[in-house]
């Protein structure tokens, strides 16, 4: 699938897309699941180095995310590039979410790849994220 910045990726076969209310940002949710979704897109880079960018967003995120939790915020990389890899879970609606994402920055770009599920269902969503991320490009 093509996302916002000219990003692909793969998405499991059903799922529906859909723009997010956030520009540069498209979702694909699974139709048995609704809870269960990814993010990817992509939008140009701030003048700050993506890990100091992540962590300020980071800073301001708990305030409409009850019960927060931050797992992991590092630097990484992705197919040489710099990357950020933000790992986290806060209570929503249906129930407790885990969510992992990972930024990079390619060509004045930073794009992402963000996966969502409850956190009984992470094991099965962690390998359709490793899937995107896996075949996200550039």
């Amino acid at each position: 699938m093509t996302g916002p910045a000219g990003i692909t990726t793969v998405i499991p076969a059903g799922w529906e897309v859909k723009p997010t209310s956030s520009p540069g940002s498209v979702q694909a949710t699974d139709p048995a699941q609704s809870s269960r979704f990814l993010r990817y897109g992509g939008a140009p880079s701030p003048g700050k180095a993506l890990l100091a960018a992540q962590q300020d967003y980071e800073r301001t995120f708990p305030r409409g995310h009850p019960g927060y939790r931050l797992i992991g915020l590092e630097p990484t990389t992705v197919r040489g590039a710099e990357a950020v890899s933000w790992e986290f879970e806060f209570q929503a609606d249906v129930g407790l979410k885990h969510v992992k994402s990972v930024y990079w920055r390619a060509q004045g770009v930073d794009y992402f790849v963000y996966g969502s599920s409850v956190v009984a269902g992470w094991t099965d969503m962690q390998v359709i994220f490793d899937a995107a991320l896996s075949g996200a490009k550039p």
